[in-house]
Order: C-alpha cells, then structure tokens, then sequence
C-alpha cells in the first residue's frame, strides 16, 4: 500500500532540486508498470493543490519499448485502461511488463498533464545506451529508453526547441547477469 507514496518521492525531489517556479516542461519516464510515473505526477499534483508549484506542471511522457508496449497501445488507442500484451521482449528489462500495474491511472496522468506515449526500437534504445556512456553518464537501457524518446519525440516536434526536459534514469548502466556476455575462454 505504501508502494506508491514512495514512488511520489521522486516528484518531490524533482520540485525540491528545480524549485517551484522552475520545473522541467516535460519528465520522460521509463515507464514499465507505472507506479513511478504516477507517483512523480501525485507528488506534483499535490504540490500544486497547496499552491507550492505556481510556475506550472510538467508534461508527462512514458517511454516503452516497442517489444513490450501496453501503455502505448492504449495511448494510441484512447483506451481507460491498458490491456495486457504478449511481450516480444526488450534488452530494458524493467520495461519488459505485459500488464502495467497502474494502467488506468497513468493513461490519466498522460492526458491531464498533456502528455504522451512513446514506442522505441531496441536499436535506438542500445544506440542510446551507448551515447550514455560516451558522454561519461551511467544509464541503464530503461533510462537510455529515455534518452531515445527525447530524440523522437524532438524529431516528431512534440518536445520544441528551449523546453526544459527531465530524462528520468532508474537504475545505473550495470546490466543484469542473466544480460552479460560469458568471459572469453583462457582469459586471465
């Protein structure tokens, strides 16, 4: 029950580091079963009722990968809520969630704060992933994903020119076990 107030903790910090007259335009999460983007836009919401945030909410943008993507379809779709998807799987396991657990409440969140859904391929995610780590940033392919839909989404106009854009990163560029290459036979 407390999954979800802990989740609001990232918007919290995210209006305590910007400050309330400064929040981005846009915070692109990676977006798998959904609790964290609804929890940031709770923790805005809340905010703003009690006149904290007067400088405005951001859009909200949740980034799927294309072979896992039921926030997305159901975006695309108009749907109220996300109806389940057989995954093709995604080297992003976080975004690999057939069923996304707060489905009805982050399609809400999408179209109240303006936002929208975005689909992207594995090679823009892992091309994403590794102009992360060229440029010395410790992304994890959920949080390339984010990177990924900035790029579409600017190439799409959707993000304009001089918009403030939070890429939001979950997790650090180590990739799971069950992802990493065996070690090279004689290799000391």
């Amino acid at each position: 029950p407390g999954r979800l107030e802990g989740k609001k903790t990232m918007g919290l910090d995210i209006a305590a580091h910007f400050g309330p007259r400064t929040l981005p335009d846009a915070v692109i999460y990676p977006t798998g079963g959904g609790t964290g983007l609804v929890g940031i836009w709770k923790a805005f919401a809340e905010l703003s009722a009690l006149d904290r945030l007067p400088g405005g909410l951001p859009v909200m943008i949740a980034v799927q990968s294309e072979g896992c993507a039921p926030v997305v379809e159901a975006f695309r779709r108009g749907l109220a809520a996300v109806e389940p998807v057989v995954s093709r799987g995604t080297v992003a396991d976080g975004l690999d969630v057939p069923g996304a657990i707060m489905g009805h409440r982050m399609l809400g969140v999408l179209r109240e704060s303006g936002g929208t859904a975005v689909a992207v391929s594995e090679a823009e995610i892992i091309a994403a992933f590794h102009r992360y780590g060229a440029l010395g940033v410790t992304a994890s392919y959920e949080g390339a994903a984010t990177l990924a839909a900035a790029r579409r989404l600017r190439t799409e106009g959707f993000l304009k020119p001089g918009m403030k854009v939070l890429l939001v990163n979950t997790a650090n560029h180590l990739v799971s076990l069950a992802r990493a290459e065996p070690p090279v036979s004689g290799a000391h």
